[in-house]
């Protein structure tokens, strides 16, 4: 007498494994996000850890916008403003290398922004790549890195990229071509948020993506519309996306500037590029009052589940939920935009603040 399986039996039994299988999948799926997720905070934690070693060095934290002196092929100075904070943590996160060959370019025929096409910029800097961004890992058109991790501006939204502007200079722990030191910080450096994520975008001009993409000209942020405007460009049918004909100049397209998108380079200060404002909570729409190089509110956005990764000036980090307590003013009402004083976004915009009087953690 022979024994075997049937082909019921057979059949009953392959059911079976594919019922574990679809039952496990999803804790293996979750399982890898965390640790992606947790690979992506600690790279954060490092840079807030640059951050100080920075400040042991030059007794002040760096800028939200640099200048660099360059010798040109004849031997002159070339200076070039416009160097995201990013650049000069560089150092104190084992890029030495790509620093020194950045500082002894000697051509001024390579671009006239910073990143451009100049060798010293090319190809990607894996600590500035979260594992969770599927377009992480993908360089922008001039072969420049892209960053997932984005420094804080704090709560301010009006000319929040002007280095005259007062709000600006007195909130936020890196003002444009200003430097202060943690000293500043009277709020407590394990209460202020020093940096967070975005999205970055694939190489498409039709990326739509509410974590990635940036709406143009959106018009009166800082005024009694503003709040509105900003919420207002969100799709009514798809909330993940963009509305189509929010932007500039009666353009009913997708941007077409792809170069106008979150994180796009590692390298320029644009405040949509490598900053975030705590005004509305993780994972909301971003505005420009103008183009990618106006002043706005550029949300902290990520593609873990749920919220964001954010690090503190005391190189703390933990996740923060979308749903964080905050406080959205009337949508009539125009942004205070305090000089001093408790921030009026709630916790996520106390985060933010360096000198508010708030001692609110999440």
């Amino acid at each position: 007498m022979r024994f075997g399986f049937t082909l019921v039996a057979l059949l009953v039994v392959i059911a079976i494994i594919g019922v574990l299988i679809a039952l496990l999948l999803p804790a293996v799926q979750a399982a890898r996000e965390a640790a992606r997720r947790m690979q992506c905070l600690n790279q954060m934690k490092n840079f807030s850890l640059a951050l100080q070693n920075y400040h042991d060095t030059y007794t002040s934290l760096p800028g939200g916008q640099h200048w660099i002196h360059f010798r040109s092929s004849t031997g002159a100075m070339d200076i070039q403003r416009g160097w995201a904070l990013q650049v000069f943590l560089f150092p104190f996160i084992e890029q030495q290398a790509r620093y020194d060959a950045l500082l002894n370019r000697v051509s001024t025929s390579s671009g006239t922004t910073p990143g451009g096409t100049y060798p010293q910029t090319r190809g990607k800097i894996q600590v500035f790549c979260c594992p969770s961004d599927p377009n992480s890992s993908i360089v922008n058109s001039n072969n420049n890195s892209k960053t997932n991790y984005v420094f804080s501006k704090a709560d301010v939204v009006d000319s929040n990229i002007s280095a005259t502007n007062e709000n600006a200079k007195n909130r936020m722990a890196f003002p444009v071509s200003q430097f202060k030191g943690l000293e500043a910080i009277s709020d407590g450096t394990s209460n202020t948020i020093a940096w967070s994520e975005t999205g970055v975008p694939a190489l498409t001009a039709d990326d739509k993506s509410v974590k990635c993409s940036l709406a143009l000209g959106v018009t009166g942020l800082a005024g009694t519309s503003g709040l509105a405007n900003c919420l207002g460009v969100v799709s009514n049918s798809d909330p993940a996306v963009l509305n189509r004909t929010v932007y500039a100049s009666g353009n009913t397209s997708v941007n077409t500037e792809y170069t106008a998108r979150r994180g796009w380079n590692l390298y320029y200060y644009f405040g949509c590029y490598v900053s975030f404002v705590t005004m509305f909570p993780p994972n909301s729409p971003n505005c420009s009052s103008g183009g990618r190089d106006s002043w706005g509110h550029w949300s902290a956005n990520s593609f873990h589940p749920g919220g964001v990764n954010g690090a503190f000036f005391d190189g703390s980090g933990r996740f923060i939920s979308n749903s964080i307590e905050y406080v959205t003013p009337g949508l009539s009402t125009a942004p205070k935009q305090n000089l001093s004083g408790p921030s009026e976004y709630g916790i996520w915009g106390a985060m933010g603040s360096i000198n508010g009087g708030e001692s609110q953690n999440p």
